[in-house]
């Protein structure tokens, strides 16, 4: 073999390697990014089943939580007005509860219908209650007092049964979190090792990086946002309530709260119908939003009840911003009717401040709630405050 064909050879048993060894890499390559792409798909197809299947948990807590918030709600107008027809309210509004616990007992994937259980068997105690309650010929006739404090202590028991309804939801979300911060690191370990063989596999885990932290922000504005109005919920007010009288002890300034109920909500819904109902509430939400400051945090407690927060306000500015909204909500006249007709509300208003009202929160809470029946009493329409 002469030196031109010995270095042909040689030239060729190169070229031969080289190719083999570049098929064998592309191989590899593709093996590793079809691998890392499906399990990456997997993980994230993971991931989205916790966050629909967390969706629908949360959404019925959230359900139950504003039923419940309703429920005593008959059992108030039974007291002021003395309508009968409250009865049949509060059996439509009890139906609708079982049939949402039913729900939520009700067996799918993810779902711990035992954390139920013990919730359910407290609202059948509590709807003998409120029903006894409501069967009362002449409420007042025990005793303004005694029946005040019956009916306290039902909205007690009515609120720490949403409580509890709200801290499975609570403790739901926090095991969600922990699971997609789980998924999340699995992810982020399959990339590392898949990042060098193919560029859709960090393509695909920038795109399920940023629908975790989607389903992350949307479960906490779930947890913190009223359903219907789009306000911070009670138990997020209550929670920023803590954190500004413990600021207000520290710097030893004043914290107050503000109260509104509606007057004659239960004509607007008998009348137009709980859709114009819920769209009063709505419409009422911005325009209290509109009228309070910016520091201020306006929350729906319940029903149709509004409540804001103002920090660092003592009881004098209250009194005159709680004036402000009351007269803005009378001369609104952006309430509609489904015929299209403008009509007006107006919402009576309780006021009390820390510390001269109250020392604690349940304490302030409690005092405004006084104040705003007082306002119901005194005719409605009114803003009115506990004396000093």
């Amino acid at each position: 073999m002469n030196p031109i064909q010995s270095g042909r050879l040689v030239t060729q048993k190169v070229r031969r390697r080289l190719l083999l060894g570049l098929a064998g890499a592309t191989l590899l390559l593709v093996c590793m990014a079809g691998a890392g792409y499906f399990t990456l798909q997997r993980a994230f197809d993971h991931s989205a089943h916790i966050t629909q299947d967390t969706t629908r948990r949360i959404e019925i807590s959230l359900k139950l939580q504003k039923l419940l918030q309703r429920a005593a709600l008959p059992v108030h107008h039974y007291h002021i007005d003395r309508d009968p027809e409250q009865r049949m309210h509060f059996r439509m509004l009890a139906r609708e509860i079982d049939a949402t616990f039913r729900e939520a007992l009700a067996p799918h994937d993810g779902s711990r219908p035992r954390d139920f259980l013990a919730l359910a068997g407290s609202w059948q105690q509590l709807q003998g209650e409120i029903t006894a309650l409501l069967a009362l010929p002449d409420p007042n006739a025990m005793g303004l007092r005694q029946i005040h404090e019956r009916i306290h202590g039902l909205d007690e028991k009515v609120r720490a049964l949403s409580d509890r309804v709200g801290a499975l939801h609570d403790a739901d979300r926090a095991r969600t979190q922990q699971q997609l911060a789980d998924a999340s690191r699995w992810n982020r370990t399959l990339t590392v090792a898949v990042t060098g063989a193919f560029l859709a596999t960090v393509l695909s885990l920038m795109l399920g990086a940023a629908g975790v932290i989607h389903s992350q922000a949307r479960l906490r504005e779930l947890s913190i946002r009223d359903g219907l109005t789009g306000l911070f919920n009670r138990r997020e007010f209550q929670a920023q309530l803590q954190r500004q009288l413990e600021r207000a002890r520290r710097q030893g300034g004043p914290c107050s709260v503000l109260l509104l109920d509606v007057d004659y909500f239960k004509t607007i819904n008998d009348t137009y119908g709980h859709d114009i109902g819920d769209r009063v509430l709505q419409e009422l939400s911005d325009l209290v939003t509109r009228e309070v400051r910016r520091a201020d945090l306006v929350a729906r407690f319940g029903g149709e009840e509004l409540v804001v927060l103002l920090p660092q306000t003592d009881k004098a500015s209250a009194l005159a911003l709680g004036q402000r909204v009351r007269q803005a909500v009378a001369s609104h006249q952006g309430f509609m009717a489904p015929d299209g007709q403008a009509f007006s509300i107006t919402v009576s208003v309780g006021v009390a401040s820390f510390p001269a009202d109250a020392p604690r929160e349940d304490a302030l809470i409690r005092a405004a709630d006084l104040a705003m029946y007082e306002a119901k009493r005194a005719g409605r329409n009114q803003v009115s405050h506990q004396p000093t």
